[in-house]
């Protein structure tokens, strides 16, 4: 049992990042998981196949902002949220031309970090049209809020939806994928696409975290630290203060490690209750979008404005009970006054904590604590050492990028993809895509696969549902993503909020596992813990 799980780990530490080896080493060979993606990130790789960014086509707008009035706006914008910008649009203070401009310029002044893939041509005229509309947050609860979409979500305008792949440069959306089309509806102002793990980390097991073939390399904006993946420009982005908000994707990990390594808030919703239309797949079983912003209130107006129902997605049938809520009613400060919350303490897992996490846990217990929350030490059963996620993304991949490309009226294939790399792999596979060619040869059968789903969900939920019952819990707690691969499987949802930094500045994130559909329920829990400790710290200040 324990060499499956030490198999199980070296397959989650090197395809989906959710774990780094603890300890320092001498030698190059020798380096931990986490030190060997530090030195592939510095690399900064940028072959030809990258994609300019055109800035020039803004350089009207930029051009009107000039020094003083940018150290107003910075006065006015950094570090703020939806509610204060909004508030400032009423107050006059600023239009949606001027923060949007504002954003443009920041991003083209930290182009360093290779957040972007590409800027949507039609800025300006979206808030054009938005100007016409009034300021109603009752019906535009989005009203002028900058928002950047990860580049595997499809959308109707002169964008590209490519994964960050060069094989998929020229490929746009036939239309705006269910959640674009709730952004637009809910008055957000879509910047354009960020950068990620190309193919949502889902194309080499010798991947770099934040690495595309059309974005680059991106950077932790806070310093030498891995940037995390695979919604790696999506985080930074609101990081740095380069975007209000960002969208991002989890098939394990993706948008908890990223918001963990960049102090920023995300939430892994219930899979189901956000739409995965129009959004490039690896597993139709565990795929979410999800929201990234800078506070829990944020994340929560995202979240509410991105659940729902969509015809396109049969997984959100559970979407149709869940009727949005305004986040007042589950965001309080004392909220973790006698809750109960778990921490795991299972050796095969906390044995691979980095340096100084257990040190990291104790505070936040405290933190906890102090807020008045009750901590219990749980193990979770052994069920968790048989879940086999790689056949099931084998065999979902290939099925369900073949499918995207059908029903946006493509004629792709995942064969051509490979077949395009080949030809130019210096540029379009730097790092390989051995993950591509073994979906791409998978002979797992439809039936196996149910089978293999089905012992997934198995070993992941019982655990956790016995967990939660058997210890009276209201969330279960651990650091960044050590648990990812337990809690998405099942798709229960999970949340990541800043919890200060290590020694060497490196941030730390907190998450909480919640049960089934009581997404609420962790934000609350997570806008108490925040609100308790105010750990985030900004970074990129110019």
């Amino acid at each position: 049992m324990i060499k499956r799980f030490m198999y199980l780990i070296l397959i989650w530490v090197t395809i989906f990042l959710f774990i780094g080896c603890s300890g320092k080493n001498s030698s190059k060979e020798d380096l931990s998981w986490i030190e060997k993606q530090v030195v592939k990130q510095k690399k900064d790789i940028k072959t030809d196949a990258a994609r300019e960014l055109d800035f020039n086509q803004f350089n009207y707008y930029l051009e009107k902002i000039d020094k003083k009035k940018m150290v107003y706006l910075n006065e006015n914008l950094f570090e703020k949220g939806v509610s204060e910008i909004q508030k400032g649009y009423r107050k006059k203070r600023f239009n949606i031309k001027e923060v949007v401009t504002y954003y443009l310029k920041r991003l083209k002044n930290n182009q360093n970090l290779n957040v972007l893939v590409e800027l949507n041509p039609n800025l300006f005229k979206i808030i054009e049209n938005l100007e016409k509309k009034e300021m109603d947050l009752n019906q535009y609860p989005l009203y002028g809020i900058p928002v950047l979409l990860k580049d595997n979500i499809g959308i109707g305008d002169k964008l590209h939806n490519s994964a960050g792949a060069a094989a998929l440069r020229n490929l746009r959306c036939d239309r705006d994928a269910h959640i674009v089309k709730k952004l637009r509806d809910a008055g957000a102002v879509i910047l354009g696409k960020s950068n990620l793990s190309e193919w949502a980390n889902f194309m080499t097991s010798n991947s770099s975290n934040g690495y595309s073939a059309l974005g680059g390399q991106t950077q932790n904006p806070y310093g030498d630290f891995d940037v995390g993946g695979s919604s790696s420009g999506s985080a930074v982005a609101v990081a740095g203060n380069l975007s209000t908000l960002s969208i991002g994707t989890e098939t394990c990990g993706s948008l908890i490690y990223p918001a963990s390594q960049n102090s920023i808030v995300t939430l892994k919703p219930t899979v189901g209750l956000i739409s995965r239309d129009r959004i490039i797949p690896i597993s139709f079983t565990q795929d979410t979008a999800g929201p990234m912003g800078k506070n829990v209130k944020d994340i929560a107006l995202l979240f509410e404005t991105l659940i729902g129902y969509d015809k396109n997605d049969k997984k959100t049938e559970i979407a149709k009970d869940y009727q949005s809520k305004k986040i007042g009613e589950y965001l309080q400060k004392d909220v973790l006054k006698g809750k109960k919350i778990g921490v795991v303490i299972n050796e095969e897992i906390t044995k691979w904590y980095r340096e100084g996490d257990q040190k990291i846990i104790k505070r936040i217990i405290e933190e906890m604590k102090n807020a008045g929350a009750k901590i219990k030490e749980i193990k979770l059963s052994e069920k968790i050492y048989n879940i086999d996620m790689m056949s099931v993304y084998l065999y979902e991949f290939e099925n369900g990028v073949n499918n995207y490309f059908k029903n946006i009226g493509k004629s792709f294939s995942l064969k051509k993809v490979i077949h395009i790399n080949k030809k130019n792999d210096k540029s379009y596979a730097f790092y390989g895509q051995d993950l591509l060619v073994r979906s791409y040869e998978d002979k797992t059968t439809e039936k196996e696969n149910i089978k293999n789903v089905q012992k997934n969900l198995k070993n992941s939920k019982i655990p956790l549902d016995e967990a939660f019952k058997n210890h009276d819990l209201d969330a279960i707690m651990t650091l960044s993503n050590y648990l990812s691969a337990v809690y998405c499987p099942c798709g229960y949802p999970a949340v990541n909020v800043p919890a200060g930094y290590r020694k060497s500045g490196e941030p730390i994130g907190l998450t909480l596992i919640g049960k089934y559909k009581k997404d609420r329920d962790l934000l609350g829990l997570a806008y108490s813990y925040e609100q308790n400790t105010k750990n985030r710290k900004y970074c990129l200040k110019n």
